[in-house]
């Protein structure tokens, strides 16, 4: 996601891009990222700076902390980043902080829902299916 500063003025410039998930290598322990990132965003000079706006949307699978279902969850994340441009070449390169972006808003507890119940400590019934007879 490289753009050229030339094409960035104080009346934006907008670009879509998706990415292949499993291109960028971002697969941890309890969840996979599948299909596609999608990332739109809009680059403004300000001054001598240069202000992105934008959002991503990531498909992923995910193992649930609580029950240890697999579900498939579709998480959509705005984002903003401000880059001086006395800092920066002929081009503007953002895809290292589009990948941090999705790492850092990824949730420590990974839910199926809010209301998951989980397991039984005692039996190991999934909750949200049956009910427990310890």
């Amino acid at each position: 996601m490289r753009v050229e500063l030339a094409k960035i003025t104080n009346k934006g410039f907008k670009f879509q891009e998706k990415i292949k998930a499993a291109d960028w290598s971002l697969d941890g322990f309890d969840v996979k990222f599948i299909g596609q990132i999608k990332v739109e965003c809009e680059l403004k000079k300000e001054y001598n700076r240069i202000v992105s706006n934008g959002h991503i949307i990531t498909h992923r699978e995910i193992n649930c902390s609580r029950c240890l279902i697999q579900v498939c969850q579709v998480k959509k994340h705005r984002f903003e980043r401000i880059y001086q441009l006395g800092q920066l070449s002929d081009f503007l390169d953002i895809e290292k902080d589009i990948r941090e972006e999705i790492l850092l808003n990824f949730s420590l507890k990974a839910l199926c829902s809010t209301d998951c119940r989980g397991l039984c400590p005692g039996c190991g019934k999934n909750l949200n299916w049956e009910k427990c007879i310890c």
